[in-house]
């Protein structure tokens, strides 16, 4: 230990620092007698009496109420710069409307004064702003889902246990590519998309819509049949398409899906038809392969 005395190291924390000797005493003494734990810093222990309710400056100015009214209060208090947050309020209007909202509750409960004695008591620090923030989420939900979206936590998703044609998703995709009809006029054509989730591999049927029309359930049938007599492809075990009305044809296929013969069980309780979420930036990708099986 004296030879570690006076020794610049590097400290935990990547910085250098010189221990003393009572410093390397004091460690292995509390490693000797509590082990690895010893060492470790203790969390700080704060008493829940010693929190204040709200801020400390408005509980010195409320003292007069009881304590379950200004539970009552703040607890209102925190779910209006909750509601602020989530309507799109920027962080200085939270902070002014939520602050005036206290001081009219605190006036209402029957403190005396009026609004500019009470009002500086009522300024809420940042903390107590900041708490509320992640209502922000409901805000960026109504207003660009896709940016709410993209911040949703994803489940890893894999394709191992899965075999050719058991999970395929249908989708329409549409070419930003000018292609000239038979009359002259130019159209951009429609893509029935179809990814087999094993594989990776896409098949699409191009369909040039009339003028003034889009998809209909006619092209999506002929695609399907296209695909499960395409000897590359065949009749899938399960089908994962999108919500739109074109795709209306496909509550009649989950009967012949069985057709395949392939084990469904690990997948959404075996149903051979699945519909993506609404609004679902990543439909196509949010199924989950739970507990998926070989059958080999």
């Amino acid at each position: 230990m004296k030879a570690l005395a006076g020794v610049e190291t590097m400290g935990p924390n990547g910085r250098p620092f010189t221990p003393s000797m009572r410093d390397i005493e004091r460690k292995v003494s509390k490693a000797t007698i509590n082990g690895i734990r010893g060492l470790m810093r203790k969390r700080r222990e704060v008493r829940a009496e010693s929190l204040p309710i709200l801020t400390r400056r408005w509980d010195a100015a409320t003292t007069a109420l009881d304590d379950d009214a200004r539970e009552a209060i703040a607890r209102r208090v925190r779910q209006r710069i909750r509601d602020l947050w989530g309507g799109g309020a920027a962080y200085s209007v939270v902070q002014r409307l939520a602050g005036e909202h206290l001081a009219e509750l605190t006036l209402k409960a029957g403190i005396g004064g009026d609004f500019a004695t009470i009002m500086p008591a009522c300024e809420l620090p940042k903390a107590v702003v900041e708490a509320g923030r992640s209502a922000r989420r409901v805000h960026e939900y109504r207003t660009d889902r896709k940016a709410w979206d993209d911040k949703r936590t994803r489940t890893r998703l894999t394709s191992s246990g899965l075999a050719p044609m058991q999970l395929v998703f249908g989708d329409v995709h549409h070419f930003d590519v000018y292609v000239a009809r038979s009359d002259g006029s130019l159209a951009t054509p429609k893509g029935i998309a179809w990814l087999d989730a094993a594989t990776r591999r896409v098949r699409i049927d191009l369909v040039l819509c009339e003028p003034g029309t889009a998809i209909r359930n006619a092209d999506l049938i002929d695609s399907f049949i296209a695909l499960t007599q395409d000897p590359h492809w065949g009749m899938p075990a399960m089908l994962y398409l999108d919500n739109g009305s074109e795709y209306r044809f496909a509550e009649f296929l989950p009967d012949a899906l069985k057709l395949a013969g392939l084990d469904c069980e690990a997948f959404d309780r075996g149903k051979p038809l699945i519909r993506a979420t609404p609004y679902n930036a990543a439909a196509k990708a949010s199924w989950r392969a739970r507990s998926a099986r070989s059958n080999s």
